[in-house]
């Protein structure tokens, strides 16, 4: 078990051996968490320093003791657990407790034995909210009930086969917000803890959704969504939505690309919030992250493998944390559906991602390949390096975003073995002046699948042919073209071209104006306007 400070410094190490879910107090003096010894499980409190570690209560059975985000009493002086789940979104049966948290006075608050999550305390109440399965229900719905075990009351009602789960109660204590599953529809709610003024805050189809959390002045709620996760690997991203359902954004971006960020928590005066990031795609960006509630100053806090969800200490008449400082850029690649067969718009929004304005804005746009080639649009001031494009931007200002596009001819149209037509790649990479936060966003790239070439662009230079069948068209200026495997159809179009097509699979090959040469082989068809042939 590690804590370390808000600006990522002052790593410490408070506890060895197998410790998972730490808790701070209301207060920031104290730390619950629980430890796995040889045998069964322990809940265990210990100061902010790590002394004073002490047992609260134990249990021979692992799965017997596990903590919710929010497991202590308003005044500190008590503890609540549940059973541990199975599997991450999957309960299983057993009953809650509470305890002092000097050790002992331990009170049974339920004894049904039925499937539960364990309870989240109110900040304001000796109340404990908890999902359970209800006598004869197929449904998992949200309980109530007091410390000690009275006045039990069932809040929600979803009906058979609805899960409603992950309870977390406004700092009011006014307010619960919870996640409700049934079928395909995901959803975020809100009720009074007497079950009245029940409304959905933001639903999905066909996507999850969890892990709510309200900021510390309760006018907001972080969430977690897979609604634009990677379509193989998955992928997690935190939004952030008000609580009457207003203002829904997304927070982080790396979902498209297999990114896992898990376990919003704000800070305790609403100016940040910390989350986890797990995901094979970058694993140097494992562990603890923070960013301004508005999504901007995304940046590691420690870098490690976390295991469950992270806790944020209250540091009572301290000062505030403050939101973060920084400069970022990220673009986001985008294709228009206006292509006409054999030319596209490549491009994308240029987004200033920090809290600072943003000068000297480059924007470079490349073509993977000698395969596709690049030129300005009239309103855009870009020029060329090469077979490259390097656009300007003097200033973008914070929160904006500015389109950016360049036009993109084909210079190949291929198939492979499968007989599918092979996409043409762009790519884009952007930066700006001054010192900048990365965001793991600052490249992108655009696939653009042609139906034909053309040979009546300008230009000229070396364009490669593939290992597959294609189709290659050159340029009005001197081209290179060499169309490599397979039975290929060149179309060098006007100027001083040379083709160089020696395999044995009998290209096609046409020019048009200028003094061509053409180094073929004998099954090569090879027309009149060709004025050099040499053959091998």
């Amino acid at each position: 078990m590690y804590t370390v400070g808000a600006d990522g410094r002052e790593s410490v190490q408070l506890k060895s051996g197998n410790t998972h879910l730490p808790r701070w107090s209301p207060d920031g003096s104290r730390i619950a968490f629980i430890e796995f010894p040889a045998i069964g499980v322990q809940l265990r409190v210990m100061n902010a320093d790590g002394t004073d570690d002490h047992v609260v209560a134990s249990d021979d059975t692992y799965s017997n003791i596990w903590l919710s985000v929010q497991p202590w009493s308003p005044d500190g002086s008590r503890l609540a657990w549940g059973p541990a789940p199975l599997a991450p979104g999957v309960l299983r049966g057993g009953d809650i407790y509470t305890a002092s948290a000097g050790g002992g006075d331990i009170r049974r608050v339920t004894t049904d034995g039925r499937i539960k999550e364990s309870p989240v305390w109110s900040p304001t109440a000796p109340q404990l909210a908890y999902a359970s399965m209800p006598s004869g229900s197929g449904s998992l719905e949200l309980f109530k009930a007091r410390d000690d075990g009275s006045d039990p009351v069932q809040i929600t009602n979803g009906g058979a086969g609805s899960v409603s789960w992950q309870p977390s109660w406004s700092p009011s204590g006014g307010s619960i917000t919870f996640v409700r599953t049934a079928g395909s529809e995901s959803a975020i709610y809100v009720v009074r803890p007497d079950g009245t003024e029940l409304h959905r805050v933001v639903e999905f189809y066909g996507r999850a959704a969890g892990e709510p959390a309200w900021s510390p002045d309760g006018s907001m709620i972080a969430y977690t969504s897979t609604e634009n996760g990677h379509a193989r690997y998955g992928g997690q991203e935190v939004f952030l939505v008000t609580a009457d359902g207003s203002g829904e954004r997304r927070l982080t971006e790396l979902g498209p690309q297999a990114g896992f960020d898990v376990a919003p928590t704000w800070s305790p005066d609403g100016d940040q919030i910390l989350l986890t990031r797990r995901g094979t795609s970058f694993p140097r960006s494992q562990g603890l992250w923070t960013m301004n509630p508005d999504g901007t100053c995304e940046s590691a806090l420690a870098s490690a493998d976390v295991w469950g969800s992270p806790s944020w200490q209250p540091v009572l008449g301290g000062p505030r944390i403050g939101p973060k400082t920084c400069r970022a850029v990220a673009i986001e690649a985008r294709q228009p559906l206006d292509g006409n067969g054999s030319e596209v718009l490549v491009g994308g929004a240029i987004s200033n991602e920090g809290t600072e304005a943003l000068s000297n804005v480059v924007v470079t746009i490349s073509p993977v390949r000698s395969d596709l080639s690049l030129e300005a649009v009239e309103g855009y001031p870009c020029t060329r390096i090469g077979s490259a494009l390097v656009c300007r931007i003097e200033r973008i200002n914070r929160g904006v975003s500015q389109q950016l596009f360049v036009l993109g001819r084909a210079r190949r149209v291929g198939r492979n073995r499968s007989s599918r037509s092979v996409a043409l790649t762009a790519q884009l990479k952007v930066t700006a002046d001054g010192p900048l936060l990365a965001t793991m966003r600052e490249t992108g790239s655009v696939l653009f699948t042609p139906e034909r070439c053309d040979t009546r662009d300008r230009g000229g230079g070396h364009i490669e042919g593939t290992r597959f069948p294609d189709r290659i068209c050159g340029r009005r200026g001197a081209d290179e073209i060499n169309p490599r495997d397979r039975k290929d159809y060149v179309y060098a179009g006007d100027g001083r071209d040379v083709i160089i097509s020696r395999d044995i699979y009998g290209d096609v090959i046409s020019c048009g104006h200028g003094r061509d040469l053409v180094f073929a082989d004998r099954r090569d068809k090879v027309s009149r306007d060709c004025e050099r042939v040499r053959r091998y």
